[in-house]
């Protein structure tokens, strides 16, 4: 991690706290046993792009299968194997996002992948990659094409459980948000719940909105703020990916995808037809193995009423997720030397303090 990354600083470290649930040790979608997180981050120039991967298991876990949901918004990314998950209801592979022009070559080192694994499509029964794709033009020459499918087998290799690396870096180098840097976030909450803990975790690629449109914790900070000049990218895209380790079904887990996507509004994210946003959610709760001959699942599922607080808090975790991307993110000049400055966190500061004051 370079100085000027280690430098910048998460929402809380600011004393801002989102929403009422107590956080995970980590704060990070880590807190979910057993994922890891990985990235492969390129800056080259007018490149300035990479690889961040959610790997779902370990290695007394590999032939375990999880239950998954999904919500899109515009839908103009990309998001790869939806048809097998859709038909299955089943999610056996690490999830990775990267740029739209990439897609290709990581789903191809993802099956390589596989297939060392022995989780390939011939030995799982047609399992394909899932790769989540993004348009980071503003700050990266996409028709370069740099990644490889030896990018993508170096990003699982280094995905490791622990603290989330976060701003510019993975696939969220050459992101902006808000007309700011983005790149990646990442939060999470604890439920506490007839006696359990569970936690629901999130990690966004932040790379979409309008500056005027920024809110963080409540106050309308992107109109405070008139410099530096905002960096404006007609492509904006958000990816969340949001794991949990509560018993949940697909249902539950479609409804806990929206409900991220509903904490994204939190932060000004409109939804503009020309942005992007997908979410998918998966449950480490159960995890779905072939049974030994003659016997039968038996399945202990959470109840609507149960999922409810499950629901609340990962809107929580969805928007300080966001806002993690921004506060972490450092400057960056890209493709055809335009610049994507980091979010001034003293300035943020200020025009809180100001709106709190006229508020009182």
């Amino acid at each position: 991690m370079g100085t000027e990354q280690a430098n910048r600083v998460r929402l809380r470290d600011l004393g801002i706290v989102i929403g009422d649930f107590p956080v995970g040790r980590l704060n990070a979608i880590t807190d979910v046993a057993p994922v890891r997180v990985g990235h492969v981050t390129i800056r080259e120039g007018d490149v300035n792009t990479g690889i961040t991967v959610v790997a779902l298991y370990e290695e007394e876990a590999e032939n375990a299968l999880y239950f998954w949901g999904k919500h899109t918004i515009n839908g103009r990314g990309e998001m790869t194997g939806v048809q097998v998950l859709e038909d299955f209801g089943l999610l056996a592979s690490p999830i990775f996002l990267t740029n739209l022009t990439s897609v290709g070559r990581v789903y191809n080192g993802a099956i390589t992948y596989a297939f060392r694994r022995g989780r390939g499509l011939p030995t799982s029964g047609g399992w394909p990659p899932l790769v989540m794709g993004f348009d980071d033009r503003a700050l990266n020459d996409l028709r370069r094409r740099v990644l490889t499918e030896d990018h993508a087998l170096e990003a699982v290799e280094k995905a490791q459980s622990g603290p989330v690396e976060e701003g510019t870096v993975g696939a969220g180098t050459g992101a902006v948000a808000f007309g700011f840097k983005g790149g990646i976030g990442t939060s999470s909450r604890r439920v506490d719940l007839d006696g359990a803990s569970y936690h629901v975790g999130v990690l966004t690629l932040a790379n979409h909105g309008r500056r005027e449109d920024l809110v963080v914790d409540g106050v309308p900070v992107g109109k405070g703020m008139t410099e530096p000049p905002p960096l404006n990218t007609p492509y904006g895209s958000v990816l969340s990916v949001v794991a949990t380790d509560a018993p949940l079904t697909p249902r539950h887990l479609n409804a806990l995808a929206h409900r991220a996507a509903l904490g994204w509004t939190k932060t000004g994210s409109l939804a503009d037809p020309d942005e992007t946003g997908l979410v998918l959610a998966f449950s480490t709760g159960i995890a779905v193995r072939s049974p030994d001959e003659g016997s039968e699942y038996h399945l202990g599922l959470m109840t609507d009423a149960q999922a409810s607080d499950l629901y609340a808090a990962v809107g929580e975790a969805a928007q300080e997720s966001v806002l993690n991307a921004l506060f972490k993110a450092t400057t960056l000049t890209g493709t055809a030397g335009r610049t994507a400055e980091a979010l001034s966190l003293d300035a943020v500061q200020q025009v809180i303090e100001k709106y709190r004051a006229f508020e009182d």
